[in-house]
This record gives structure tokens, C-alpha cells and sequence, in this order.
């Protein structure tokens, strides 16, 4: 059995700005622009003043966002 900090082994589901930013390989002001937008919404937890990102929303940023070329066949339908 394993000795140490427990959590070291547990991922972490949520992300603080900087943290949430370099997960997706981005700026921080890219970050805040992207919740300004309205395309990325901050988790606030009452009682603590710290802005976290939820990885799952940042996955689902990522997958929609991915390129979808246009096939030929289907230009002109």
C-alpha cells in the first residue's frame, strides 16, 4: 500500500484559471475572454472566492470544437 498524500493519485475535476487555461493550452485572457463570451461559465462554490473551471465543461469545449471538414459529395445540398 501506497504512503503519502492521498489526493496525489486522484484527478482533480476541477481546474483554478491558470490551471483550467494550460489544460487547454491557452492564455489566461484567451480563458476570460471565452467566459465573457458566455462559451465557458465559471464554477463558484458559496463561501469561497476562488474561480474553478470544471474539466468536464473544458473537454466538451474542446470536442465541440473540433474541425469537421466538408465533404465533397455533400457541397451544393
Amino acid at each position: 500500500m501506497e504512503v503519502g498524500n492521498p489526493s496525489a493519485s486522484i484527478e482533480k475535476r476541477l481546474l483554478g484559471r491558470e490551471a483550467a487555461a494550460g489544460y487547454m493550452n491557452i492564455t489566461m485572457r484567451s480563458l476570460e475572454r471565452l467566459v465573457d463570451k458566455g462559451v465557458l461559465t465559471p464554477v463558484r462554490i458559496t463561501g469561497f472566492r476562488r474561480t474553478l473551471f470544471d474539466k468536464q465543461d473544458l473537454d466538451r469545449l474542446i470536442e465541440s470544437s473540433k474541425y469537421q471538414p466538408v465533404h465533397a459529395d455533400h457541397v451544393g445540398e
